[in-house]
């Protein structure tokens, strides 16, 4: 994603990479979360990466799904 957050994205909001000691690990984020809200707002198919360089200070809404391994 950027690295002021600490944790990189696939093209789907889904994270692939949380940076230990990044505010996203000591937000609790985990590899396979996907992030739906940006600061209360739906993404509705924009990317995390065009809402973060509108400003500075988020909040984000995540789903946390159960890894499946197939």
């Amino acid at each position: 994603m950027t690295a002021q957050v600490g944790c990189d994205l696939d093209d789907f909001n889904v994270v692939t990479k949380v940076k230990a000691g990044s505010p996203a690990a000591r937000a609790g984020m985990q590899v396979s979360d996907k992030i739906t809200d940006v600061d209360g707002e739906p993404l509705d198919g924009r990317k995390v990466q065009d809402v973060l360089a509108k400003k500075a200070l988020h909040t984000f809404k995540i789903l946390r799904r159960p890894l499946q391994v197939v």
